[in-house]
């Protein structure tokens, strides 16, 4: 019988295999197989909770409902597209800060 790393065929007392154990960190392609049977089951590692108010406000932008905003313009004036009073404010000290260091 060939050795294959990562996969260890156990024998009973009369010599016939009985347990075959499996390093899976060696051997993806058994992770779909063991799924479709039920004995494996890849977790998530997010709340299910969380992950279905992603998934809602996803469809909801869809549907029309809601408003997409870029993370590059979240800081910005909805109306003028430029940086809102606050947020200058913020980008003026961070600079006159860096020109006293």
């Amino acid at each position: 019988m060939a050795k294959l790393a990562g996969i260890k065929i156990e024998k009973i007392v009369k010599g016939k295999p009985a347990v075959v154990r499996i390093d899976l960190r060696k051997h993806l392609e058994f992770i779909p197989l063991l799924e479709e049977k039920g004995i494996f089951k890849k977790e998530s590692p997010y709340d299910p909770k969380f992950v279905a108010k992603i998934k809602k406000g996803k469809q909801d932008i869809k549907n029309g409902k809601g408003v997409a905003i870029k993370l590059e313009d979240l800081w910005k004036d909805s109306k003028t597209k430029e940086p809102n009073a606050e947020t200058r404010k913020a980008i003026k000290k961070d600079t006159d800060n860096r020109k006293n260091l």
